[in-house]
């Protein structure tokens, strides 16, 4: 598919509602980026604008080496994907399939439809109309449609969104496979956090219209730059102090009601220390465990979270447990535990 970059420089579009504000980002070559965002934050927006769908209202998008400003979304060799499939009701799949390829007088068209409905698994469905498909199989007409005549770039506006469990899961995996087999580069838009993380190499991190952070996935997930995304990526610790003793790789940190020993290369000033509540676990008894911080405290709430309780201190720190957990302390209001958690589960940023 011959696979190219995509570079957004200061991008900024105001749909009223919606809207993309001094965005930047930028996508190497055969990429699986993901742009994770709430519901509202503009990511349709994006892929729509980068599409040529909505022109913007200043900054450049780069394909390639390519300004494509003003260039007509049909000459940008771009496939999309959005997450109703919006398949042609009219079309078997097999003309679904065609439409891009014979829009676009790409030369042999069956050729190249039977090859992507081959790699696709959809030759069963060929005479097949939308409205006889599963979810599952709509979405995988619009991607080997978008695929067909081969893009230099895709585009998936959350492509599982509207898929049951299992069928997202199955989703997920041909995407995945996609990509590997294609070289394609990719630019895939969710809000779901789980599939950022099975599918995505690199993330971008968008609230509000805004790119917040850009980086690999464990070290957005796990040392989120501000407080706002820590809440949204499910880093529930957020605890701010100062660096007071460092050995050369092992840091003590004075975060005011304890002090918090952790794997790091800040050496000195003020940090920001990030705690993944499903990395903090209780125990009874002080020193009963290997871990390097052993914080005492009382438990200020126990809130059943569906599989999982959350159980917050008032040292201000919250963790996860399981049911079973809860019995076997009897956690409830009040109740003294030590909470504890490893030096590499805690993870510095420096503010200075």
């Amino acid at each position: 598919m011959n696979p190219t970059g995509v570079e957004l420089r200061n991008l900024t579009q105001d749909l009223g509602e919606f809207r993309i504000e001094n965005a930047s980002l930028k996508v190497e070559p055969r990429d699986y980026f993901m742009v994770l965002g709430p519901t509202g934050a503009g990511k349709t927006i994006l892929l729509e604008t980068i599409a040529g769908i909505h022109e913007p209202d200043s900054g450049r998008i780069i394909i390639g080496e390519r300004d494509v400003g003003n260039v007509p979304p049909e000459d940008r060799n771009i496939g999309f994907v959005y997450q109703d499939y919006v398949l042609f009701p009219h079309m078997s799949v097999r003309e679904n399939v065609l439409y891009g390829l014979k829009a676009r007088n790409i030369p042999d068209p069956e050729a190249k439809a039977r090859d992507v409905i081959d790699l696709l698994g959809l030759g069963d469905l060929v005479e097949r109309y939308p409205r006889t498909l599963s979810g599952g199989e709509s979405q995988k007409v619009a991607v080997a449609r978008a695929i067909a005549y081969r893009p230099k770039l895709l585009l998936l506006d959350e492509p599982t969104a509207a898929l049951d469990p299992q069928t997202q899961e199955s989703v997920r995996s041909e995407l995945g496979k996609l990509h590997e087999k294609l070289e394609v580069t990719v630019l895939h838009v969710t809000h779901d956090q789980a599939e950022a993380k099975i599918l995505g190499e690199r993330i971008a991190i968008m609230m509000e219209g805004r790119i917040r952070q850009v980086g690999e996935i464990d070290e957005v997930f796990n040392k989120p730059i501000d407080e706002s995304v820590a809440g949204f990526v499910g880093v529930e610790n957020v605890l701010s102090g100062e660096v007071v003793d460092h050995d050369g790789e092992l840091a003590r940190i004075d975060v005011g009601a304890f002090q918090v020993n952790a794997v790091t290369e800040v050496d000195q000033g003020t940090v920001q220390v990030y705690l993944r509540p499903e990395d903090i676990f209780l125990t009874d008894q002080s020193g009963h465990t290997s871990a390097r911080n052993t914080i005492p405290g009382t438990v200020v709430s126990v809130s059943h979270l569906g599989q999982v309780y959350r159980v917050r201190t008032d040292k201000g720190l919250n963790c996860y447990v399981t049911k079973q957990t809860v019995e076997e302390f009897g956690l409830e209001a009040g109740k003294k535990v030590f909470t504890a958690f490893k030096a590499t589960a805690a993870r510095v940023r420096s503010q200075d």
